[in-house]
């Protein structure tokens, strides 16, 4: 399987190098697919599926951060 990159969201920190880039090496229950979406300046929702885009969901990740720098996790959920 090869490498998945998730690189910064934006408006993280991170400094003048920008966000540093997370680096996966297997996705949850066998997902090919990871989506993210952005409801709230402090908050990131990742969601993992088999099948694709259009595919199961097999897991969501909920990434709740202090405040909008996002340079700290204030939590994290995993459903």
């Amino acid at each position: 399987m090869p490498r998945i990159v998730i690189s910064g969201s934006g408006g993280g920190g991170g400094g003048s190098s920008g966000p540093t880039p997370t680096f996966i090496d297997s996705l949850p229950f066998g997902a090919d697919f990871v989506g993210a979406t952005y409801p709230v300046v402090t908050q990131e929702v990742y969601f993992y599926r088999t099948g694709g885009s259009g595919g199961t969901l097999v897991q969501t990740a909920t990434v709740n951060y202090v405040d909008a720098f996002k340079d700290n996790i204030l939590n994290v959920t995993l459903v």
